[in-house]
């Protein structure tokens, strides 16, 4: 039987994922999601839906790479 994974709030994945990405460079959706998941946490939303609203806001960047079958994701170093 799956385990439940227990949903972080807004700030919380917001910081988690920022984390995750400074850490490791750019990644894809799937990765970033499995790397949350990792922690038995999710996003409060879908990881697509919740990214775009990160990109948007433009705290990560984000472009759509066909070679690794959609998204990719990153943070923009500040110069």
């Amino acid at each position: 039987m799956p385990t439940k994974l227990a949903e972080m709030t807004d700030a919380e994945a917001e910081a988690h994922v920022l984390d995750v990405l400074k850490q490791h460079g750019k990644m894809t959706t799937r990765e970033l999601e499995l790397e949350v998941q990792r922690t038995g946490k999710r996003c409060p939303d879908s990881a697509v839906r919740f990214l775009m609203r990160l990109k948007t806001s433009g705290k990560i960047r984000g472009e759509v790479v066909v070679e690794k079958g959609g998204w990719l994701w990153w943070v923009e170093e500040k110069r």
